[in-house]
């Protein structure tokens, strides 16, 4: 029997056997480790950036952006992958778990090194630097505490805990670090979103405006969004700490968002089974995905110019952002066109408009209407 779908606008991939709670696109290495489906390891050359993506079946799968194809496995046996973090800021891989510890992956051999601190979930981490050589790292989860930990690569040192202190009095679900304020941000199950000083890791600004739990984060240059439980996200403002606005996006809770670079738009996912891309300053939907399962997260392949999102029945969907792109075009070209149909129109009304007045003008006073060509005098 052969099932024929005309018109697919996405394609899947599968490999995980639980739900995909994470995805991380990652810059090019020279070689990445790990163990595949046979289960041996192998190290492969790779000369394009990768995606990771981590599950609740306790993988972590390497992909190749292209063609999707699995390059490598690293299992997780001892806890809950809670979240899954990759920055060119630090060498390692990082995943934050449901036991409250941290690992830190390398990708080429599998080895970790686990970090404690945190009593519970840690489910959102970030990472900055600290002069020229210094890398830090932050994380934060259900115990309502920041981590700040050095992570530096250093010769016979190993990543330390610098601090920790409590940021909210609820969950804390996302965490995102702004190098343009010098500052990272957090937020969660309160209600509230609170910004902290990366040098003194003070608290800067409360911003308040959401009537449910806030569940994610993301920066545009100095503006941050922020999606929560009731579908919501709202704009701010991190120079002035002035809200901005707010857009409904969706109509379930908001599981992760992300900002495209190249256009300024802003990509939502939620349980309501939809993938949107949003100009989030025109307050305007330029597309909406939909697809039979439930979207927990998002990420960007910018060498193929596709948005991922990451499903609770373990697949991960990938949608062309080409096709927004030309939609928008398309929709430009036609706005230009009735604009110039409408300007053709007013000026021809307008000359038709000047020719009569002129002819009006010209007329003697009191003339009598001409009764037709050829008509004889009475």
């Amino acid at each position: 029997t052969w099932i024929i779908l005309r018109d697919v606008k996405y394609s899947e991939t599968q490999g995980h056997t639980g739900a995909v709670i994470a995805l991380a696109a990652a810059s090019p290495k020279s070689s990445l480790g790990g163990k595949p489906p046979g289960g041996n390891v192998v190290t492969t050359t790779v000369e394009q950036p990768l995606l990771y993506s981590a599950s609740l079946d306790g993988t972590i799968r390497a992909w190749d952006p292209f063609d999707m194809s699995c390059l490598s496995v690293l299992r997780e046996d001892r806890s809950e992958i809670a979240c899954l973090h990759h920055s060119p800021l630090c060498d390692f891989l990082l995943t934050g778990h449901d036991d409250g510890t941290i690992r830190l992956w390398n990708v080429d051999s599998g080895s970790t090194i686990t970090l404690s601190g945190h009593t519970n979930t840690v489910c959102c981490l970030g990472v900055t630097t600290r002069g020229v050589e210094s890398a830090l790292l932050l994380s934060s989860g259900f115990d309502g505490h920041v981590g700040i930990w050095d992570v530096t690569k250093r010769q016979h040192a190993m990543p330390r805990l610098e601090l920790l202190f409590s940021a909210h009095s609820e969950e804390v679900f996302a965490l995102q670090v702004s190098h343009h304020s010098s500052s990272f941000v957090t937020a969660g199950n309160d209600k509230k979103i609170r910004v902290w000083s990366l040098k003194s890791f003070e608290l800067l600004a409360n911003l308040e405006g959401h009537a449910e739990a806030v569940t994610c984060l993301a920066l545009d240059g100095n503006f941050l969004l922020s999606g929560a439980e009731d579908g919501m996200v709202r704009m701010w403002d991190l120079h002035s700490f002035m809200a901005l606005g707010v857009l409904r996006v969706h109509e379930a809770p908001v599981e992760d968002i992300l900002v495209v670079p190249a256009s300024g738009w802003l990509v939502t996912c939620s349980t309501d089974n939809t993938v949107r891309v949003w100009d989030y300053g025109a307050g305007q939907e330029l597309k909406a995905w939909r697809h039979p399962e439930q979207f927990r997260c998002v990420a960007l392949k910018r060498s193929t110019g596709h948005v991922v999102a990451g499903t609770d029945e373990h697949h991960i969907v990938s949608f062309p952002l080409s096709d927004v792109v030309a939609e928008q075009r398309a929709r430009v070209a036609a706005e230009k066109a009735a604009q110039d149909a409408a300007e053709a129109a007013e000026r021809e009304t307008a000359e038709r408009e000047a020719v009569e007045a002129a002819a009006a003008e010209g007329a003697p006073a009191g003339a009598p209407a001409a009764h037709g060509a050829g008509a004889a005098p009475a």
